[in-house]
């Protein structure tokens, strides 16, 4: 939970923890990870893993928004960090403290250095204010065996990439790369990080080569590698790009975009095809900005053997449906209106039945919704 802005004041988050009850439409509090008193201002996408090995389930927290520095007024509220379960106590490792100028919202868990440990995969982004630049910047942190489990100093990758980072061999050379959307990037889009060379001690982070996937549909959110999207077994990369062309007419269209992989993933720029339709964001605001759409998951929302996309229209206020018509061809369902910014999104079956159910949030409302599906549209 982020809390509610009111007027210049940034409101502390929450994390708790529901359980299921009898069924999906049954929920119970079960534990509060932290409360406002923690001082973290925008918890973001969680890692939820056994970082320290003793069975039970541990998070990772990335934090902080540009809203925090909007206008140039407030302080900057980044911080990333992880929760230790001592026993359902909640011990707190901080990475970044909270403060930071980069703020974060999510992480990818990987051995970088091939030491047996995993590592933690991130990209810090700042927004400018009247003057300077965006920027975006990824790192790793080293995975540790002691108590803290990760180095407190940031290896860098490079500049560039944005906010979700996935791991992924792109070029079929033996070795993760990273692929992510770029929004505090100029002039990207979607792009990828080759791995040339593993950390050693004389280049601790390693050798990092970015590498542009796209430049033409505009700042864009989340960038998702999707095995078998078409049912015929190739890999493609769905992204969502996040544009407002009711405030900004020379804006790229808002819409979710698959791309076919090239060969060795290293062509100029990958081709794309538009897969959603009808996507347009709210005009916004200086100070209440909206872009559209938002993030994503993807899976079998109908239960007809396919691959589907839920989307969050974000500054759009609806969530979509792309239902997957035929192999490749989608047709887009508004599920829920007037549910702005929208995150949480996920195609999970939560009481094993068989049966996918959905979730998403909307900060607007300040709700987190279950969808059961129950038929066609």
């Amino acid at each position: 939970s982020f809390g509610t802005i009111s007027g210049l004041t940034m409101p502390n988050g929450t994390l708790k923890i529901y359980t299921q009850g009898a069924d999906v439409r049954t929920w119970e509090l079960d534990q509060t990870v932290f409360d406002e008193s923690a001082g973290i201002k925008f918890p973001n996408r969680t890692t939820v893993h056994d970082l320290d090995g003793d069975g039970d389930l541990d998070i990772i927290l990335p934090a902080g928004f540009l809203a925090c520095t909007m206008g140039g007024m407030g302080s900057a509220c980044g911080g990333l960090m992880w929760f230790e379960n001592a026993g359902g106590q909640w011990v707190r490792h901080d990475l970044v403290d909270t403060g930071s100028a980069l703020f974060y919202h999510g992480a990818a868990l990987t051995d970088v250095d091939g030491d047996g440990i995993l590592d933690m995969v991130t990209t810090g982004e700042e927004k400018a204010g009247f003057v300077g630049s965006d920027r975006a910047v990824s790192q790793w942190f080293r995975g540790e065996d002691t108590a803290g489990r990760f180095g407190t100093t940031p290896l860098e990758i490079g500049e560039g990439m944005g906010s979700f980072p996935r791991m992924f061999d792109v070029d079929d050379d033996g070795d993760l790369d990273i692929v992510s959307a770029e929004y505090f990037v100029a002039g990207s889009a979607v792009a990828w990080f080759e791995r040339e060379a593993a950390p050693d001690a004389q280049n601790p982070a390693g050798t990092w080569t970015r590498h542009a996937i796209n430049t033409d549909v505009g700042p864009s959110i989340e960038a998702l590698m999707v095995d078998d999207l078409y049912g015929d077994g190739a890999r493609r990369l769905v992204v969502s790009n996040h544009s407002n062309t009711t405030a900004n007419a020379g804006d790229p269209e808002s819409a979710i975009y698959v791309f076919d992989l090239p060969a060795n993933g290293q062509d100029a720029l990958w081709n794309k095809t538009k897969i959603s339709c009808g996507i347009v964001s709210r005009a916004g605001s200086m100070f209440a900005p909206q872009a559209a759409p938002g993030i994503f998951a993807v899976g079998d929302i109908d239960g007809d053997g396919d691959l589907d996309v839920l989307a969050s229209g974000d500054g759009d206020d609806h969530l979509y449906w792309l239902e997957q018509v035929t192999a490749g061809a989608f047709a887009t369902h508004a599920i829920e209106e007037g549910f702005g910014q929208a995150g949480g999104t996920y195609v999970i079956d939560l009481d094993g039945d068989g049966h996918n159910e959905l979730t998403a949030t909307s900060y607007e409302n300040n709700v987190l919704n279950v969808y059961i599906v129950t038929g066609a549209p």
